[in-house]
């Protein structure tokens, strides 16, 4: 809140708002606080109602995708009565629980341009084809496109879930599919302009991730996808020897061969969120087996989502492109003093 405060503290009349599209007022800035004031409440009054327990039963030893799915629930919660409230007023709007971060795009009347300048209007090809996108990037990815002109569609396996419900309330089209599944994935990509792929290694394993990643890059070029976006990790393309490192890079061989007419690979770096994972922090320490002086580069999964993006909208710039994605390298030395 100190923020909008320091803001209104100065004489403007003005200011240039990045989400907005348009000149931002005061009447903005208040907006926000009052906004802000109802996401603390709402959060107040949601964490106690939801019983974690069923998340913990659901995913049995893997104790993070019990976590993941707890905080899914409370931050869908806690956001959709206040997202009601200030769909079409507001912006943008982000609301945090923990370590996961639900973003609603929303436009008023006066807007002409979408979040930093890019829009594109819809045609017969802009329909964007989103797999996985329940999970951390998939969905980010999606929220950022929300309102840049495309139809997009979000494959999952659990379109019942509340993940999924969030994001068909805000214009998604959720489509049931596996990436196991040959037949699923063809229906999901039927008629798809671009694609963006991911896969998780923790659920599938490195064997069956790189099967998955092949998989769905192989079906979009049979399906005629003409801009396939495939996000990899940091320092795939360095023969580290790090099974799901290596198995990656074999992915992007796989897209680069293809020969789609344009495709982008993106290499995110470790995520911010991992220094919430019950893994990591243990009461007030973190604890991470990394030398003092180990550099670590981190990014957050929203900002995976922004330059996921920009991966469609800029296709034509970014064509070939293979782009590594950090926005913050630190020394384990300074964790250690703080």
């Amino acid at each position: 809140m100190a923020a909008p405060e320091k803001a209104l503290a100065y004489p403007w009349k003005h200011f240039i708002g990045g989400h907005l599209g348009r000149l931002g007022t005061r009447d903005d800035v208040t907006l926000h606080q009052r906004y802000m004031a109802d996401i603390a409440d709402s959060v107040r009054k949601t964490l106690p109602t939801i019983d974690p327990t069923p998340y913990f039963q659901k995913y049995g030893e893997n104790s993070w995708a019990g976590v993941k799915g707890y905080l899914d629930a409370c931050t869908d919660a806690a956001a959709a009565p206040v997202i009601a409230k200030y769909t079409g007023v507001l912006a943008a709007a982000d609301v945090f629980t923990a370590s996961t971060t639900f973003w609603s795009w929303s436009r008023s009347a006066s807007t002409s341009a979408s979040p930093r300048g890019c829009i594109r209007e819809p045609d017969d090809r802009s329909h964007d084809s989103h797999h996985g996108v329940t999970g951390h990037q998939g969905g980010a990815v999606a929220r950022a496109l929300k309102g840049s002109g495309f139809r997009l569609r979000g494959m999952t396996r659990k379109p019942e879930s509340e993940p999924a419900a969030a994001l068909a309330r805000h214009g998604v089209d959720v489509v049931k599919g596996d990436l196991d599944d040959e037949a699923t994935l063809r229906r999901a990509l039927a008629g798809a302009w671009g694609v963006f792929g991911v896969q998780n290694t923790w659920e599938a394993g490195v064997e069956r991730e790189e099967a998955q990643g092949k998989r769905l890059a192989t079906l979009a070029r049979e399906a005629g996808v003409e801009h396939y976006v495939y996000t990899s990790v940091g320092s795939a393309h360095k023969r580290t020897g790090v099974p799901h490192f290596d198995n990656k890079w074999r992915i992007e061989e796989t897209v680069r061969g293809l020969r789609f007419p344009s495709h982008v690979i993106l290499r995110p770096v470790a995520f911010m969120e991992n220094l919430l994972a019950p893994f990591s922090l243990q009461g007030d320490k973190l604890t991470w087996a990394l030398g003092p002086g180990t550099k670590l580069q981190m990014i957050a999964v929203d900002d995976i989502g922004w330059f996921g993006a920009r991966a469609f909208t800029e296709a034509a710039a970014l064509n070939r492109r293979e782009i590594d994605l950090a926005v913050t390298c630190e020394r384990c030395r300074r964790w250690r003093r703080s």
